[in-house]
């Protein structure tokens, strides 16, 4: 007796696994535009004052996804702050891993410079005139990649503005343009 409540139990075991593994449904993967669109979603949540959010970057990881999102704050000013918060979704839901700080208190860590945030802060960090400028005229940068680095555009209140041209390794060439006049080194 002993023995077949034995047998039993391991035949409602193994059909227990069986169930699980071949009957139960997985989930369907989710489509990579639909997890990125859920990711931005909690970000415009989370984050309702942040200036802009965007992909970065998206992996296919077979069964899930690692998307790489970043999130500015302060964009318009001379001192933006940029981070990426990093996701495995559907693995992790929408719990991301601990943000990574790519501009914060006006610094620049890395070289190259990679991201606008970081032109916008290497555009006068260097340039006293350029500081000077934007802390007088209330300037807001206007950002364009080019060619080896990042052109910012520093528009105020004032009669000219500034161009400078930033580029990838941190150097600077600064412009003062008039309204009326065409490009002058300084």
């Amino acid at each position: 007796m002993e023995e077949l409540l034995k047998f039993g139990t391991v035949l409602m075991l193994c059909i227990l696994v069986l169930y699980i593994v071949f009957i139960t449904p997985t989930q369907p993967k989710v489509e990579r535009v639909d997890a990125e669109n859920f990711v931005l979603q909690d970000l415009q949540a989370k984050y309702s004052n942040a200036d802009k959010i965007s992909i970065v970057e998206t992996k296919d990881k077979g069964n899930y996804y690692e998307i790489v999102a970043r999130v500015t704050f302060d964009y318009y000013t001379k001192c933006p702050r940029r981070i990426h918060l990093y996701y495995l979704y559907p693995k992790q839901g929408f719990e991301p891993q601990p943000p990574e700080y790519i501009t914060k208190n006006c610094e620049v860590h890395d070289t190259p410079i990679a991201f606008e945030e970081e032109a916008i802060i290497e555009s006068w960090r260097k340039n006293p005139e350029v500081e000077a400028y934007i802390d007088s005229s209330g300037a807001s940068p206007l950002v364009s990649r080019i060619k080896g680095g990042w052109e910012v555009t520093w528009i105020g209140s004032a009669e000219h503005y500034y161009k400078v041209i930033v580029n990838e390794t941190g150097k600077t060439e600064v412009f003062v343009v008039g309204l009326n006049q065409t490009e002058n080194t300084s």
